[in-house]
Order: C-alpha cells, then structure tokens, then sequence
C-alpha cells in the first residue's frame, strides 16, 4: 500500500495583529496541492527531490513522492527510512498553516514542523499526530504577531516500523 499521511494541501496564513496599534485580515500568502512537475521518483530514497511550481518555488521530499491527486505522499519502509516532504524557500509574516491529510494505514503518524530560520532548525508543532483515513483539514499556529521573516514548513511520516510491508 502507499503512503499513510499525506498533506494533500498546504496554506499560508498571515494574520492576527503586527503591532499592539496594527490590525490585519487574515490573508493566504501561500498554498500548494502538490500538482507540479517532480524531477525524478523519491519513492525509497534518501536522494531529495524537488517539486517546483509554476511560481518558482519548491518542495524537496524523501521517501515519497507526488501522486496523480495533487498531493505529497510520504511513506515508511521496513528498514526505518520515513518519508518527508518541506518547504525549499521562505515566507515572511507567517500565523498559520491549515493543510489537509488522510491515512491509509492508521499505523502512520504525522509530525508537523516550521522553521525560523530557512531550514537550518525546525520546531516540532505535532509528534506522532493521528490522522484520520478521511481527508481532514488541520492546523497549526507559527507566531500570533507574524514576527518571522524567514519561515518553512516541514511534514514527516512517522509511527512504528512496519515489521513485514512498507506503509
């Protein structure tokens, strides 16, 4: 079977206050249904591979890979390898992330990340997050006030090694 979570989607949010005199609407600043050309198949690879929009931006994953419904499938093998997929670029001012995943095998977990500092470290939002086998809409918060001018987003396939398939 493939991938157990995989972000279908990812949006970007900047909202909330900028300053104690500032207010701001919420605003999408970047989203993605993983529907742009791949270079190559990252199923069973730590080779990382980038997907690019027609913007210029991309998302480098392991261990998975774009499937036909404009998504990210992340897998895990037997020998402990755990797929990925994370932001190759930045955005500033971000709030929020809001992303849509499902399961295949509820042995899979998520872990959520963002990071401050274009990818040098990442901060682990969710750890081993159940994901429902129906596509469900989660979120998490980066900063209220939208502080970071140096933001990336990170999913990771996590859970227990399957003993015999992969998953």
């Amino acid at each position: 079977s493939y991938v157990g979570a995989a972000p279908v989607s990812a949006t970007i949010y900047q909202d909330g206050k900028i300053s104690e005199d500032e207010d701001v609407e919420e605003a999408v600043i970047y989203e993605t249904a993983f529907n742009y050309p791949i270079n190559g198949s990252a199923y069973n690879s730590a080779t990382e591979y980038l997907g690019t929009d027609d913007s210029g931006t991309s998302w480098g994953i392991v261990y998975g890979n774009w499937n036909s419904s404009n998504s990210a499938q992340m897998r895990v093998y037997t020998a402990g390898n755990f797929g990925s997929v994370y932001m190759k670029f930045d955005v500033a001012r971000a709030t929020r992330v809001s992303y849509k995943a499902k399961v295949t095998n509820t042995a899979m977990k998520l872990n959520t990340y963002y990071s401050i500092d274009s990818g040098a470290t990442w901060i682990k939002v969710d750890d081993a997050k159940s994901v429902a086998t129906q596509l469900t809409t989660y979120q998490f918060e980066i900063s209220a006030s939208g502080q970071y001018q140096r933001v990336r987003v990170k999913f990771e396939a996590a859970g227990e090694v399957p003993s015999s398939s992969n998953y």
